[in-house]
């Protein structure tokens, strides 16, 4: 009988191998330009913070600068006739706040985080 554990593992291998980092993606997004993208999530402090909470867990925590990361990720554009690496987002807002803000006991942070689709731009 044949393992087919193994064919289907072996496949996702060969699939995950395909896989490109967020610096060379090409793509084409259906958002509109001038989409926005806004946040509030719960969020270490700084790169160094650690996560002292009972909740969330620390693994569903973003840390600091996660979302700008992502956001600001070069992808090649399709337009026609060039592929420059570029963002396709503009940050707006990228602030830490916390759960109590007029209170001793501050709470936990959250990042307020906004960013504009500019991908399309033109089209």
């Amino acid at each position: 009988m044949p393992n087919t554990h193994n064919q289907k593992h072996k496949k996702q291998t060969n699939h995950d191998q395909g896989t490109q980092t967020p610096s060379n993606l090409s793509f084409d997004c259906p958002m509109s330009y001038g989409t926005y993208f806004a946040m509030s999530h719960f969020c270490k402090e700084s790169e160094s913070a650690t996560w002292n909470y009972d909740h969330p867990k620390v693994k569903q925590v973003l840390e600091r600068n996660e979302l700008r990361n992502l956001f600001t990720a070069t992808a090649t554009t399709n337009i026609p006739h060039t592929q420059q690496a570029t963002s396709q987002w503009k940050i707006l807002k990228d602030e830490i706040r916390y759960e109590f803000e007029n209170t001793t006991n501050k709470g936990r942070p959250l990042i307020q985080f906004v960013a504009q689709f500019l991908g399309n731009e033109g089209t």
